[in-house]
């Protein structure tokens, strides 16, 4: 197969070059259909200038965005129409999602967004949250299936129609979407920082496997008893063999068919 292979690439000079850049153009398109499908229907929600949201709750994340953008970086402590006529304090609502959107809106206003500017920035929120989401997604399938694994648990994801598209899709400004893309970002993160050494490191894995493999190679001889070799004090002791990894301090003594290797502790401190 590799042999095969190899005559292909021979042919075709440009095969390793798309091997290696292939997914690029395809989580191009994935993403790109991601926010598309989540945005094509953004106009729905403005209505004689005026934006509107889905839901109830983007109302309560528009009066926190106003009041960060004007106090940034905080946000509202105390909200009146929340628990009305009482009020409650609302500092375990979104105040990250919130404080998010304030910076998008002060940076694409130039530090003075308007009214406008600042719902517009929370209308597309939800869409490109959700659309984020497809970076972690890929790096967690390339994690377990390599990159044509990545691409295609991102595939999966654009082209489901479940509750986290319903949740990311312009104008329900909801915190949904920012909660999807973090809890998948941490668990990417988790899973790569859990790799095992080996897998950090995989040139001492090699090495120290392969060491056994020529040890037994250089070992191996006739199995009959006239065969054998006898060493230069005529005792008939098969002959041993040392050898020592090149930079390292690492031995080995073999005997025939038998091989006891010392290898360094490489594990991480």
């Amino acid at each position: 197969m590799s042999q095969r292979r190899g005559q292909l690439a021979e042919r075709l000079p440009a095969l390793d070059a798309i091997e290696s850049w292939y997914h690029v153009p395809l989580l191009v398109v994935f993403v790109g259909f991601m926010f598309w499908i989540r945005v094509r229907n953004w106009r729905r929600f403005l209505v004689d200038g005026e934006v509107l949201f889905s839901g109830n709750d983007a109302w309560y994340h528009l009066r926190q965005v106003r009041y960060t953008v004007e106090n940034w970086p905080s946000t509202l402590p105390f909200e009146p129409w929340t628990s009305f006529p009482t009020g409650t304090a609302i500092g375990q609502f979104g105040t990250l999602y919130d404080q998010l959107v304030a910076t998008a809106a002060l940076a694409i206003g130039l530090g003075n967004p308007t009214d406008q500017t600042i719902a517009l920035t929370l209308l597309f929120a939800p869409a490109v949250f959700g659309t984020l989401v497809a970076i972690p997604a890929y790096f967690l399938g390339k994690r377990f299936g390599g990159r044509f694994g990545g691409v295609v648990g991102v595939a999966i994801l654009a082209l489901s129609p479940s509750t986290f598209l319903a949740r990311s899709v312009s104008g329900f400004s909801d915190h949904h979407a920012a909660e999807a893309f973090f809890q998948v970002f941490a668990v990417a993160v988790i899973v790569i920082a859990l790799r095992s050494p080996s897998a950090r490191n995989p040139s001492t894995s090699s090495s120290s496997s392969a060491m056994p493999l020529a040890c037994a190679g250089r070992s191996a001889g006739p199995s009959s008893r006239g065969s054998r070799s006898r060493s230069t004090s005529g005792r008939g002791r098969p002959d041993s063999c040392s050898s020592a990894s090149s930079g390292s301090s690492s031995s080995s003594r073999c005997r025939p068919r038998i091989c006891v290797a010392r290898v360094p502790n490489t594990s991480p401190s």
